[in-house]
């Protein structure tokens, strides 16, 4: 089977013109999606799956002074196995996504939480640094991969009709609803019943997570199921066509090095460079929670704005933010709240870039292939991390300061933002640029034959 190339910024646009596989509108495929009373429950659960997914890689930077301490590690052996984690989840999240594109998001996301409270209960009983790699660098890995963005995006996009930013924004802020509930609970138990205890209770939750994602999702409908058994080509073939475009490198490199500064930097080293900073666990704790809690009204915002607004400037804006954000933590020292003005302005501009990120994949590349193309891009963001989470302990190793990382995430911040200006909006352009009167239709995502 062969793919027409996709025209760069000529899919999903709203001029007439619809998404279209083997033929079919997607707007049909979607018409037996579920009903609107249950629309809540599936982005309820997407929610969950994400918090326990995100939640799992927030520990590393929770657990890291008491590892140190414990077993004698120092923060770059830790931050290898984070690192490591992020690899793992870099090979598995495009095939995650294919998947999703292929046979529903139910046993994606099942499959994903159960591998998360493996690798939990495996971090809980560790007691040496190769059981930490089996357990996190491994098996943790794998879970990010399966209970990820892409298969969240295609669950999304294929089972809501109306305001899809907006409902990927409250889908997508699972990410750091595990920042926000999960960790501070987990902080809180750790002197109470020990870090291991607290992670094994961790683990029950993703289980719980796995069998609400194969109560509530349920199957996909009949339209919907059929419109994916039909896209038989291979996560390759799918692919190729698109890869070459200046909308896929935008999307690609200003991800990868939003994967470095969020991921890698913010999420593995706030708290331990709050903690240098003199700051108690407590407090940086603390610091952490409010991160986490504006990241979640960024990334619902950013959904409600994606839906109203060019998507382009919103991404160039939130890379932006984040870079002036980065220069706050240069000037910390003991001062407390300014430590918390970072993790507000940093919140705000975190995992934002989610909702249009997505949004201009399906926009440019079709409903159909979200799933394919945005684990592809997640790829990328995971690599970024990897080295981000990596740069960060080396920086703190070599110097005895976090200083050369910040520094570094402004410059990284600024460059995220010139490869989004790459990416156009379809929405935003004249119709008439597209379909003339009389003229034929362009196509709108990759066709199958």
């Amino acid at each position: 089977m062969q793919i027409a190339a996709p025209v760069e910024g000529e899919f999903a646009l709203r001029n007439g013109v619809q998404d279209r596989l083997d033929g079919v509108p997607l707007h049909d495929a979607m018409e037996t999606s579920p009903s609107p009373n249950k629309v809540p429950l599936v982005i309820a659960v997407a929610f969950l799956a994400l918090a326990v997914s995100f939640g799992t890689r927030a520990i590393l930077g929770l657990g890291m002074q008491e590892w140190t301490r414990e077993f004698g590690w120092s923060r770059s052996e830790v931050s290898v196995v984070g690192s490591l984690a992020l690899v793992v989840m870099a090979v598995t999240v495009p095939l995650a996504g294919y998947a999703a594109d292929r046979w529903g998001a139910r046993p994606i996301l099942g499959i994903g939480c159960l591998t998360l409270a493996g690798s939990l209960i495996a971090v809980s009983y560790m007691t040496s640094y190769w059981r930490f790699i089996l357990g996190y660098g491994l098996l943790s890995g794998a879970g990010f991969g399966l209970a990820s963005l892409p298969v969240i995006g295609s669950l999304v996009l294929r089972r809501v009709k109306s305001r899809q930013g907006l409902a990927t924004g409250i889908a997508t802020s699972g990410t750091t609803g595990g920042q926000l509930l999960i960790i501070p609970a987990l902080a809180a138990f750790f002197p109470l019943i020990g870090w291991r205890a607290a992670i094994f209770g961790f683990a029950a939750l993703a289980a719980f997570a796995a069998l609400l994602a194969c109560v509530f999702i349920g199957r996909d409908p009949p339209r919907i199921r059929d419109v994916g058994q039909e896209a038989q080509g291979g996560i390759l073939t799918r692919l190729k066509p698109v890869v070459t475009t200046r909308a896929f490198h935008g999307l690609f490199w200003s991800f990868a090095l939003c994967g470095f500064t969020s991921t890698g930097i913010v999420e593995t080293h706030l708290i331990p460079f709050a903690q240098i900073c003199g700051f108690s666990t407590g407090a940086a704790t603390g610091a952490y929670g409010i991160f986490a809690l504006f990241n979640l009204v960024g990334m619902v915002s950013a959904g409600f704005i994606a839906d109203r607004s060019d998507r382009r400037r919103l991404l160039v804006a939130i890379y932006i933010l984040r870079a002036i954000a980065f220069v706050i933590p240069l000037f910390v020292g003991a001062d407390y709240p300014l430590l918390l003005a970072f993790s507000f302005l940093v919140g705000i501009a975190f995992y934002a870039t989610f909702p249009a990120t997505i949004g201009l994949s399906a926009a440019h590349f079709g409903k159909a292939n979200v799933g394919s193309v945005v684990g592809v891009l997640t790829v990328g963001h995971a690599l970024g991390a990897a080295a981000g989470a990596w740069f960060g302990g080396y920086a703190y190793d070599l110097f005895l300061r976090y200083d050369a990382m910040w520094i570094g995430s402004v410059v990284l911040a600024l460059c995220s933002a010139m490869f989004a200006m790459l990416v156009s909006d379809p929405r935003s352009r004249p119709p008439e640029r597209f379909v003339a009167a009389g003229s034929d239709a362009p196509e709108t995502a990759p066709r199958y034959s």
